[in-house]
């Protein structure tokens, strides 16, 4: 099978270290209006749809081609929508942010039942085992482990515990593969906050107030651990 994908390089790396070598991979390590891909390919990956979807024009007119897109600051819907004219390709949304593509199950949003049957083969191919879930802000994974760093910034900011402290107990106590700081430099503070930001302005909900610790990390772009 030969597959197109673009994306930051984090990302492609660790999609890469999914997909292994039973598959022709072309990677492109940048997103936007600057791809360019052609209907050779079997599947498209773009890692990064939800931060920059200028790319939607190219895809939609690849005929009957699964393109699987990150929907997890935006939804699937609220992408698509961005495009006027017919959409030939089939759309279909994934978790790609980083520390959650190469995961024993995947997560993928739907908004036809064509773009479902196309998945169905795709992923069979792919060997990958999955979860459709709803088309919302977050999906479920980054939902819940956003919403766990912002609860732990509010327990350091109450100097409850200290940082390293708060990390060790979640991964001693929970069996997580990182504490939540060191999980948010992982996935990094701009996703983290703008899955965050998503969740909130969809909801409308309280429970999901961004701690000002975090707000004050995501405005110095700075990792909690100095690298």
């Amino acid at each position: 099978m030969k597959i197109f994908a673009t994306g930051h390089p984090k990302r492609l790396a660790e999609l890469q270290e999914k997909i292994g070598a039973a598959h022709s991979i072309h990677l492109h390590a940048s997103s936007g209006n600057g791809v360019q891909v052609s209907g050779e390919y079997d599947v498209v990956f773009d890692l990064n749809f939800d931060d920059d979807a200028s790319a939607l024009p190219a895809y939609a007119a690849l005929q009957d081609i699964p393109v699987l897109v990150c929907a997890v600051k935006k939804t699937l819907a609220q992408l698509i929508r961005q495009h006027e004219g017919e959409i030939k390709c089939h759309f279909i949304g994934i978790n790609a942010l980083p520390t959650f593509i190469n995961r024993s199950l995947a997560e993928v949003s739907l908004t036809s039942s064509a773009a479902g049957q196309a998945w169905e083969k795709i992923s069979h191919l792919l060997g990958w085992n999955y979860q459709v879930v709803e088309d919302s802000p977050g999906m479920v994974t980054p939902r819940v482990i956003a919403m766990l760093i912002n609860e732990a910034c509010f327990t350091l900011q109450e100097q409850t515990a200290a940082m390293r402290d708060i990390d060790l107990a979640m991964t001693l106590g929970l069996n997580y593969p990182w504490g939540p700081f060191e999980w948010c430099d992982r996935i990094g503070i701009t996703d983290v906050y703008e899955t965050l930001q998503a969740i909130a302005a969809a909801s409308g909900n309280d429970r999901y107030k961004i701690c000002g610790l975090l707000s004050a990390q995501y405005a110095s772009q700075k990792p909690f651990y100095d690298r």
